[in-house]
C-alpha cells in the first residue's frame, strides 16, 4: 500500500475511533444526544458520510465516486485530503455531540494536521 493511501486510511479509522467513543459517551453523559441505537447508527452513518464527501472534494474531479451532497463547494488546488477527512468529521461530530466539543477539540489538536500541504497526505 502507498505510503499516502496508508495515511489517508489511519485518518479514517481514527476519526472512526473518535466517533465511536463519541457514541459511547452520548449513552451516558446525560445530555442525550444521539442516545439509543437507531440515532447512534444514524450518526456513526453521518460522519462516514461527511468523511467521504471530504475525501471525494481533496481529490476532486480525479475521485473514483462522486459526494453525497451535491454542489459542495471545491477544495482548494493542494488540499491534503486527510485534513479535509479531520475537518468534515470534526464539523459533523461538533453538530451531532455538541456537549463533547471540547474532546472534538483535543483530538483534532492530537491528528497533529498542519495547513494544506500535512504530512498526513
Amino acid at each position: 500500500m502507498l505510503p499516502c493511501v496508508s495515511r489517508v486510511i489511519g485518518a479514517i479509522r481514527y476519526w472512526n475511533a473518535v466517533a465511536l467513543d463519541a457514541n459511547r459517551v452520548s449513552h451516558g453523559n446525560g445530555a442525550n444526544e444521539q442516545t439509543g441505537p437507531p440515532l447512534g447508527a444514524r450518526a456513526l452513518a453521518m460522519v462516514h458520510l461527511s468523511m467521504h464527501d471530504g475525501f471525494t472534494g481533496a481529490h476532486g474531479p480525479s475521485a473514483k465516486y462522486g459526494p453525497y451532497l451535491p454542489d459542495l463547494p471545491p477544495a482548494p488546488p493542494g488540499a491534503s485530503v486527510a485534513a479535509a477527512v479531520a475537518a468534515a468529521a470534526y464539523t459533523a461530530l461538533t453538530s451531532l455531540f455538541p456537549s463533547q466539543t471540547e474532546s472534538f477539540d483535543q483530538a483534532l489538536a492530537d491528528a497533529e494536521l498542519s495547513g494544506p500541504a500535512s504530512t498526513m497526505d
